[in-house]
């Protein structure tokens, strides 16, 4: 069904329902101002009172269970042939409460004005302008009744058809004048009334695109109100965090206002509110950065103080994300860049012991062959060469310890 359909019969479904419940208001205030005025003679009221009383609470029990029948069964394009029905039911039922409970001399005659006000409300222009119609119609043709055919039981008017004439006149005049009136009023409430449905329509969909907004964003998003309470939370948030608790509803609510009943630190245990604090006596509002570990995740923060303002509804913003893949990268990418350095030193080290280990390979070489002539000077020079290559060695390795210690 079209959306703009759907707004149409949702407003007359709220108007049916009101004028059904406007009903059993003003009947109830009827049926009381009317015992209050007869109290003395409550006993000998006429049988029409009674059946007056008994029809208007059937007929209206009648319409509420219509109603919720065809809310129940979603048959949305059947309110407005009810909301017809119900006003012509209404039409015959007071024209036979004032033909036979008075005519057009008697109080009730006020319930043609009740039909119109109702008729203009549901349906405004037309509504009034076919009740009205119908209301004249009947005032006349009750009148004729009344004096031609004696419907109705007044023979009073009889002997004295000037006054039937009079009192006919003022009551189409009346019923005229109020027709015209609300007829005029209802064009400017249906402007109204339209001017306010757009209004509504544009509130719908504006609230409608920014919860899509938020709920589309990667990051979760979390709003505070100044008693630290969680009154925000987007769909990544209730992902993220795991927020699948029945009674939060969280899911329902996520993208839009809410008052969840939750603080900060019922989600995260060892959220550091005495960065709040700070944050609240602080004056400058840069936002302040850190990292949170939930549920086997590293979660990093950055949370903003909204400035203070009579319009303001959260007082802290917090986005986050969940950055434990990028602390692995970065905890690999350290021991990579260990190995590296530690190859890179390896091949060093390597290095700087091969050169005093050959020249005390060669020393010792020479030293020991049999070939060779050496003097008494050459046995001395070799040996100091083992030696200082021997106290580089042992230097290297105790500069490599004290590196490593570092």
């Amino acid at each position: 069904m079209n959306q703009d359909y759907k707004n149409v019969y949702r407003d007359i479904y709220g108007k049916i329902r009101f004028t059904i419940i406007f009903r059993i208001l003003a009947f109830s205030v009827i049926i009381l101002a009317y015992i209050l005025a007869n109290f003395k003679n409550i006993f000998r009221y006429s049988v029409s009172v009674y059946l007056f009383i008994a029809s208007a609470i059937l007929l209206t029990s009648v319409y509420y269970a219509i109603l919720v029948y065809l809310k129940k069964e979603e048959k949305y394009r059947s309110l407005i042939y009810f909301a017809f029905v119900q006003l012509f039911a209404d039409f015959i039922f007071i024209s036979f409460i004032v033909l036979f409970n008075g005519g057009i001399n008697d109080k009730f005659i006020f319930l043609y004005y009740l039909l119109i006000l109702i008729s203009g409300f549901i349906f405004l222009k037309t509504g009034v302008m076919i009740s009205g119609i119908s209301s004249v119609i009947a005032i006349g043709l009750s009148a004729d009744l009344q004096y031609y055919f004696d419907i109705g039981y007044h023979a009073y008017f009889f002997n004295n058809p000037d006054k039937l004439l009079f009192i006919t006149s003022v009551n189409i005049l009346g019923v005229l004048i109020f027709s015209w009136l609300l007829y005029r009023f209802s064009g400017e409430l249906g402007i109204l009334s339209d001017t306010i449905v757009e209004r509504d329509e544009f509130i719908k969909n504006s609230q409608n695109f920014n919860r899509e907004l938020f709920n589309s964003f990667s990051q979760g998003i979390i709003v505070l109100d100044e008693a630290y309470s969680v009154i925000f939370l987007n769909a990544s948030a209730v992902g993220m965090l795991n927020l699948n608790s029945a009674e939060g509803d969280f899911k329902r609510k996520a993208g839009i206002l809410h008052k969840f009943n939750l603080k900060i630190t019922d989600i995260f245990e060892n959220f550091p509110a005495d960065l709040l604090e700070t944050s609240e006596t602080s004056q400058e509002n840069n936002p302040k950065r850190f990292e949170l570990n939930h549920k086997n995740m590293v979660l990093g923060f950055a949370m903003t103080k909204l400035e203070k303002a009579g319009h303001r509804i959260g007082r802290y913003i917090l986005l986050f994300r969940d950055i434990t893949y990028i602390k692995q990268l970065e905890l690999e990418s350290k021991i990579n860049e260990g190995l590296a350095t530690a190859g890179k030193l390896a091949g060093w080290l390597a290095h700087e012991i091969r050169n005093p280990l050959s020249a005390i390979n060669t020393s010792i070489y020479v030293l020991s062959s049999e070939n060779m002539e050496c003097k008494e000077g050459d046995y001395a020079r070799l040996i100091g060469i083992i030696s200082t290559e021997v106290r580089k060695l042992d230097n290297l390795v105790n500069d490599f310890l004290g590196f490593v210690k570092i």
